[in-house]
């Protein structure tokens, strides 16, 4: 298999799976020390996310908004929302109340994902209608049936 006979980014994670082994695949600053994840963590996340994706009732074509500043987390996500087959509606982490409120009702939104618990608590009051949080390291949760999903 090669890089370049991938027609879609789902393809990637198995082209990565196959042909790649970098321990530091991915690299970012946590805690101001820079940290990394391996190709195989990245398959891993990336495949256990889109099982769970699919078991929490997202498939081809659902829109699922991300709220996260730029980390391999925001990429994984997203890698894994493209492996189900859902449209991945990318916000800006800074984004205004009134912008975020109209983004979320214009493009549907009802899942969503966001980086930090700190952001989930800025936001909570325009998420009335989104049926299941992701929030990274922390919980997920779906509203009006108490259930919660493990994340990451």
């Amino acid at each position: 298999m090669s890089m370049f006979s991938c027609k879609t980014l789902a393809e990637m994670v198995d082209y990565i799976d196959e042909e790649v082994d970098n321990e530091s695949f991915l690299n970012y600053i946590y805690d101001e020390n820079w940290k990394s994840i391996s190709s195989k963590d990245f398959v891993h996340m990336v495949r256990y996310l889109d099982s769970s994706f699919e078991k929490s009732g997202i498939k081809q074509g659902t829109s699922v908004a991300i709220i996260s500043d730029s980390s391999p987390y925001w990429l994984i996500v997203d890698y894994a929302l493209q492996c189900v087959g859902a449209v991945s509606v990318p916000i800006f982490d800074n984004i205004t109340s009134a912008t975020l409120s109209f983004e979320l009702e214009d493009a549907e939104i009802i899942y969503v994902y966001i980086a930090s618990q700190e952001k989930l608590d800025e936001l909570e009051r325009f998420l009335g209608a989104i049926e299941l949080v992701l929030i990274h390291n922390i919980k997920a949760y779906r509203k009006n049936k108490n259930q919660i999903l493990t994340f990451l």
